[in-house]
This record gives C-alpha cells, structure tokens and sequence, in this order.
C-alpha cells in the first residue's frame, strides 16, 4: 500500500510520536524513489531541484589554515585548501576542501560528528584527520566538515545535547534536520560545478558525521559510495539510554524512513554502495556494550543487512571492527575497507 500513498499523506505520518522502524517500508526502487522524495519534501520543502543548484555563502580559494581551524597537519601531496562557508549565519559550518597534487577525480566528504578538531588534538584519537590525510596521500580530493555547534575548539559546544535547541527554532520552511543536511548538499554542489573532471563523490563520517552521513546518502544519490561509522543502529536496537541527539530520532523523519530504510536508500542506484562500519568494543556509541535490548547484537545487526541484501537491489554491508577500543574510525578500517572500496 506504501506505494499508492501521495507525499501528503506520508507527511502526515510524520506527526505520530512514537517510532517502530523494525518493518522495512523500502522494499522495491520505487518506493525508494517515493520515500526519498517525502524526506527531502519534510527536511527542505522544496524540490530537489532547487536544493541541487544552492552553492555555498562564501569561497575562499587558496587558503591558508590557521591554528585555530585544528586540520590535519602534514598531509602529504597537498596542493590547495578552500574554505566554504555554508550554513545560515545563525548556524554556521565551515567546510575545508583539500586538493591533491596528483589528482585521480574522486572527492571524499570526511564528517567529524560531535567534535571540534580534525587534527586528533584531543585525548583518543578519533582519526577522521587520518582518514582526510590518507586521502590527499592517495590522489583523492579530502573535505572536512563537522557537524552544527561543532566548528572549531574555540567554540566548541560543551554537550552534544544543543542540537535538540536546534529543533526549538527551525528554519523558516522545513525541518531543523536540514541544519545537518544543507551543508552537505551545498558542498556536493560547489564539488560538481568547479571539479569538471570528477568522476565520483563518496562520503564518510564518525558518530554524529556517521549519522549525517547515513542520512545524507539517502537523500542524495550523487553520493555512490559512503562509509558510516558508529553513528546510528536501527531505533529498535536502542536502550532507553539512547535518549539524546535529537537528530538520531526525531519522529518527524523516522516516521517516513527507519534507520534501515536508510541504509536502503543510501545503497541503492547504479555503482552505488554503503559499508556501514560498526565497532564491537566502542566505548561510546553503538557498539556492544551499549547494546541493552534483547537480542544478540550481532544476531541483530546480520539480521538488518541480510533483510536488506535480500531485496536484491540495495548494495549494503555492515563491517563490525574488533580492534578499536575506543569511539574512533579504526586505522584498520580505514586501510582494508574504506581505501580499497573507494580505489574500485
């Protein structure tokens, strides 16, 4: 029946508070079409028409890094730097586009999530900076972005929970969620209009960048490979604990699309492909030990991805890492997953 419902009346379902994202509702291309259609329509309300051609508010080109931006440093092969600023002037992001030398026509958006540095600065090493560094090394255009609230240490947001404030005062037409989401989009689009020899866009991100991610990708195709790391796990999976980022469960969206009619959407399409990269023994987020429902966690996560290969048309896998300890992108997954799936 999902299929005969006009995006009105999929809107409508939007309103409901509570969230049961268990049943897959993406079982056939179209209603991939038609679910992605209603998401853009609730996150934006405009056509995607409109939201493909949007470029960011400034450029500068040939920029010199400071300090206070916390990138990574050295990377090798290293050509240039812009700096994008997207976002509205209430709630700005800053966005770092890293040119190679040597240049094999693929970008890579690197999405730090709940943190302010990419230069693994902190206590653990989070290691999107490795990622971005590893990428430039290799050829590949590396963009560093982080999540709203999060844009540098100076400014840095003390709790991950100011994001819910966020959906107190949402945008003038649509939902808070494009807040997460029109900085990506805006980036994709200066990526196609000033790369004219490239050839793909792929996307990874940690945590709060593995969710935006996971949500991105869904919403636009152009992205054909994406790498979410420990961000999200479908709402069932969930412990009362999970009770915070508003952006992981606000009904608004998962009403229209659970977390597996995500990994759907973001894995379907020609050349397309989602390896969500989950750590057993993270220490914050969706790994094991955070696991409290009933269940096998590892049970429940083959489940997931063997509903979703058995559609047939959704090229998705989920990759559980056992060598982090800690809530990080793995050096492990970074060299045997995400390196070899961008280089195919």
């Amino acid at each position: 029946m999902f299929k005969l419902l006009p995006l009105v009346l999929i809107a409508l379902f939007s309103t409901e508070t509570s969230v049961n994202d268990r049943p897959l509702k993406a079982t056939t291309p179209a209603k991939v079409r038609l679910i992605r259609a209603a998401l853009i329509q609730r996150i934006w309300s405009k056509p995607w028409s409109a939201i493909a051609r949007e470029q960011p508010r400034s450029v500068d080109q040939q920029y010199k890094p400071q300090p206070a931006d916390a990138l990574p440093t050295p990377i090798e092969n290293l050509r240039s730097v812009d700096r994008l600023q997207t976002g509205t002037e209430a709630v700005p992001s800053a966005v770092f586009v890293f040119y190679p030398v040597h240049d094999l026509h693929k970008a890579v958006i690197v999405h730090q999530g709940h943190s302010c540095d990419l230069n693994n600065s902190g206590k653990r090493p989070d290691n999107p900076g490795v990622l971005i560094q590893k990428l430039v090394a290799n050829g590949y255009i590396a963009v560093g972005m982080r999540m709203p609230l999060f844009q540098n240490p100076a400014t840095c947001a003390a709790s991950t929970k100011v994001h819910a404030a966020l959906f107190d005062h949402p945008p003038a037409h649509g939902s808070a969620v494009q807040y997460f989401m029109d900085p990506v989009a805006r980036t994709v689009n200066y990526l196609i209009k000033t790369q004219h020899n490239l050839e793909e866009i792929d996307m990874a991100g940690l945590s709060g960048g593995g969710w935006t991610t996971t949500l991105y990708a869904a919403l636009d195709p152009r992205i054909v490979k994406s790498f979410p790391v420990a961000g999200t796990l479908p709402l069932y999976m969930r412990g009362p604990h999970y009770n915070h980022d508003r952006e992981q469960f606000d009904p608004s969206i998962y009403n229209i699309a659970g977390y597996k009619d995500l990994y759907v959407l973001g894995s379907t399409g020609p050349g397309r492909e989602q390896i969500q990269i989950l750590n057993r023994y993270d220490d914050c987020c969706f790994g094991e030990k955070q696991h409290t429902v009933a269940g096998s966690y590892l049970d429940l996560i083959r489940q997931y991805e063997s509903e979703i290969q058995k559609l047939g048309f959704a090229n998705f896998h989920v990759d559980i890492d056992e060598t982090a300890r800690t809530h990080q992108i793995p050096e492990s997954a970074i060299d045997e997953v995400i390196l070899p799936a961008i280089a195919k």
